[in-house]
């Protein structure tokens, strides 16, 4: 269970890298970037979660 919350980790991580190569950054207003925020925001937050359930597995003693 470790081993797959560590590649959607490294996978969260990869596509919050590729939406910020794809932002708008002459205009950054929600209006025009609304899908690569709510894409980073979204990826942060399962990095986020990932991490605490490595932790919680690792305090449980689970594989």
């Amino acid at each position: 269970m470790i081993k797959f919350c560590y590649a959607l980790i490294v996978f969260a991580s990869l596509l919050l890298i590729i939406n910020c190569f794809f932002i708008d950054f002459s205009d950054m207003s929600w209006s025009v970037n609304n899908a690569r925020y709510l894409g980073m925001f979204s990826m942060a937050c399962l990095i986020l979660s990932m991490a605490l359930t490595i932790r919680n597995a690792k305090k449980q003693g689970i594989k």
